[in-house]
């Protein structure tokens, strides 16, 4: 993985749509810091990054559904430089993961006819290069606001609207259609997940049958083999639509709704089991946004 193990977090609801980006570093504890501002205010966009890149795809500026990709250098701090287009005038409330090369999105929302409701396309770009995404596959279903991870081999969708508990994979370096792997135990929709090479813990999230709909419960599944989730521990509060970062060591979830925005930062590792450990705040409270580093597995989705 990345040695430096910085995770960036961009756009979101703080409740008005921004576009400020913010950092932190993995290993430590402590407050986020200003990393720079995306081309243009958003929120509901997909991450996915390298070792030195992390891009965001999609999003809704307030009137409009956007496809712009956007890029930074993970290791400076500074603005958003355009990337290209995703194939989907989408696209709000994907999910996304990436390889070490290979960036992925997949499904959200649109209000581009004849798609009003979610999609099924999966787009991927090389992270190296800079131009449109291509086609990759489908879903199995139309789904929105659901979240992506991956190990360096695989990547997964998990959970999604409407009430969505499966998880769904692909093989990044391939193309084609995800295939269903398992289900959720408790997460619906509105969760994070973050990993690293052999484990994906899930953050949060909402489901039906929980009242008032925010959950704060933390599940993992090994990505490496097939099967449902279980139980890893709990979050210090119940709470949804924030985002996640990750090293080989940890997963950090930043921020969500509870249902107001909250500004927290909290962590686990990923070898123990247990519940999330207080790590600092970031300085926008948000919601609606993702985050993503620089250490594989290490993806956040959203």
């Amino acid at each position: 993985g990345g040695a430096a193990g910085r995770g960036i977090v961009n756009g979101g609801d703080t409740p008005s749509k921004t576009d400020s980006m913010e950092y932190i570093q993995i290993h430590t504890l402590g407050n986020a810091l200003n990393f720079g501002t995306a081309t243009f205010v958003s929120h509901l966009r997909a991450s996915c990054a390298s070792h030195t890149r992390g891009l965001w795809g999609g999003g809704n500026d307030g009137p409009a559904y956007k496809n712009t990709i956007d890029y930074v250098t993970i290791q400076s701090t500074g603005n958003g430089i355009e990337f290209g287009d995703l194939t989907h005038p989408k696209s709000t409330y994907g999910g996304s993961c990436s390889s070490s090369t290979r960036g992925i999105w997949a499904g959200g929302y649109s209000n581009v006819s004849p798609d009003t409701t979610g999609i099924k396309t999966i787009d991927y770009v090389e992270i190296a290069t800079t131009g449109n995404a291509l086609s990759f596959g489908e879903l199995d279903a139309d789904i929105w606001n659901h979240a992506g991870t991956s190990s360096p081999i695989r990547g997964f969708f998990c959970g999604g609207s409407p009430v969505q508990e499966g998880i769904r994979k692909i093989t990044i370096a391939s193309r084609g259609n995800s295939v269903n792997t398992g289900e959720l135990s408790a997460v619906s929709n509105s969760s994070t997940a973050s990993s690293n090479s052999t484990r994906a813990v899930l953050f949060g999230g909402q489901h039906p049958s929980f009242s008032p709909g925010n959950i704060n419960t933390m599940e993992y599944f090994d990505t490496s083999s097939d099967g449902n989730t279980i139980i890893f521990g709990e979050l210090s509060e119940a709470k949804g639509l924030g985002a996640s970062v990750s090293s080989q060591t940890r997963g950090v979830l930043l921020s969500g709704r509870n249902p107001s925005n909250v500004n927290n930062i909290e962590y686990i590792n990923f070898s123990t089991l247990g519940n999330a450990i207080d790590f600092g705040d970031l300085g926008l409270a948000r919601q609606k946004f993702q985050g993503c580093s620089d250490s594989h597995g290490g993806l956040g989705g959203f």
